[in-house]
This record gives C-alpha cells, structure tokens and sequence, in this order.
C-alpha cells in the first residue's frame, strides 16, 4: 500500500480548535453530572451556585 493513502490529511487550525472545544465541553459536562449526582446522593439541595462551587 503506498504511502500516501494510509496517512491521515492534515486537520484545519479550525478543526482541532472545535475539537478541542468539544472535549472541553464534555469535561466540564461530566463534571457538572458528578457534582450533582454527588449532592443528591449527599441530600443536599441543588442549586446553580452549589454545582459551581
């Protein structure tokens, strides 16, 4: 097999800035979901400020 056709193509500055993005948001998302499920394992009440913290 050549070569050529078994390399990847070369991604945009554009496609690894939304692919970062996209595992960035992932992370914060699962974070989010483990601190809530945290708190209602821990009865205390859900609120905007307390996931944040």
């Amino acid at each position: 097999m050549p070569a050529e056709t078994s390399m990847k193509p070369s991604r945009t500055p554009a496609e690894i800035l939304k692919a970062a993005r996209q595992r960035d948001s992932a992370d914060k998302r699962g974070r989010v979901l483990k601190a809530v499920q945290d708190m209602l394992h821990a009865n205390r009440r859900v609120t905007f400020a307390t996931v944040a913290r």
